[in-house]
């Protein structure tokens, strides 16, 4: 799971600059999900027939959801460490409201097997237009991927959320065509009071965010138009990429 993230890194790297993210210690609010009107009855994912099994060793959660067409709506809520959470939804090119993903990976109660809380590995991947995903984690060396849009198209509105609470984390949006939001917050701890982390003195402690937008089919002078990018890190060692027209 993870070598695909790490993947998509590389390739990152080779098509854009690094540059140093300054600490803002007033960021803009965290944004609506497109002023969606969603049913709170969705909103909260519960399921009291299935308790959960009783392990040994740390807890390791694997997810999987697939939707297919226009107006879904998926939620996976893991509390743990090592787990993994993939999420594919595929809408139509004439879909009016796209599809919802919502991820959500919290640390466990104590540290797994080798002290770190965390190692946590989110994916969506939603192709069409007006989707909307948000992915939240807390703990140390986490993934988050979001992959929107349809390659080639002339704009797809979707907008992406990535929220990381810990260190050592790693969040990539990549959004083809035009007119898409992405928001990514980072905030960097280094006590376990704060969404876990590494010690203090570890000069890993930071994230790493990369943003990518663009890609589109005769929009603007290079096939992108309307871009909306928003990165926002907090702490020490932090690095962050945005390209936007890829």
């Amino acid at each position: 799971m993870r070598n695909k993230s790490f993947l998509l890194v590389a390739a990152a790297l080779l098509t854009a600059g690094a540059a140093t993210a300054q600490t803002q210690t007033s960021p803009n609010a965290r944004p609506t999900n497109q002023v969606r009107q969603v049913d709170p009855a969705r909103m909260v994912y519960s399921n009291t027939q299935l308790g959960q099994t009783t392990r040994a060793m740390a807890i390791d959660n694997q997810s999987y959801v697939s939707q297919v067409g226009g107006s879904n709506f998926g939620v996976v809520d893991q509390s743990g460490d090592r787990q993994v959470a993939d999420m594919v939804q595929v809408s139509g090119p004439g879909t009016v409201l796209g599809n919802d993903a919502y991820q959500t990976q919290n640390n466990g109660a104590g540290p797994n097997g080798n002290g770190v809380r965390g190692r946590n590995d989110a994916y969506a991947a939603q192709y069409g237009q007006n989707n909307y995903a948000d992915q939240l984690q807390s703990g140390a060396l986490n993934v988050a991927t979001t992959l929107q849009g349809r390659n080639g198209a002339l704009r797809t509105d979707n907008y992406s959320v990535q929220e990381q609470a810990g260190s050592s984390n790693y969040g990539y949006v990549t959004q083809e065509s035009s007119r898409n939001f992405a928001h990514q917050s980072q905030t960097s701890s280094a006590n376990t009071l704060n969404g876990g982390g590494l010690a203090a003195s570890n000069n890993d402690n930071g994230n790493f965010a990369i943003t990518m937008q663009g890609g589109g089919a005769a929009a603007g002078a290079n096939g992108s138009d309307g871009q909306w990018s928003q990165t926002v890190q907090n702490g020490q060692n932090n690095r962050a990429i945005v390209s936007q027209d890829h």
